[in-house]
């Protein structure tokens, strides 16, 4: 499974963000870096992937556990 593409309007930092991960041409995936000022939100991009990614396997699974570590 790929993630073909985001879209983000006005999420934490992000006013707008258009962005394609998979190429139509040859349905490959290409490796993606993020690269912005601190608080340009990298992480909540990444984090959103990680929790659609749960959303997704918890649908599937019932043993689905999130790992939280608050400390």
């Amino acid at each position: 499974m790929y993630i073909e593409e985001l879209h983000y309007i006005n999420v934490g930092p992000i006013g707008r963000a258009d962005i394609i991960l998979l190429d139509k041409i040859d349905a490959k995936p290409k490796p993606i870096i993020f690269v912005g000022k601190n608080g340009s939100g990298k992480s909540i991009l990444l984090s959103n992937i990680v929790d659609c990614f749960y959303e997704i396997a918890r649908k599937k699974y019932n043993n689905v556990v999130q790992y939280r570590d608050d400390g």
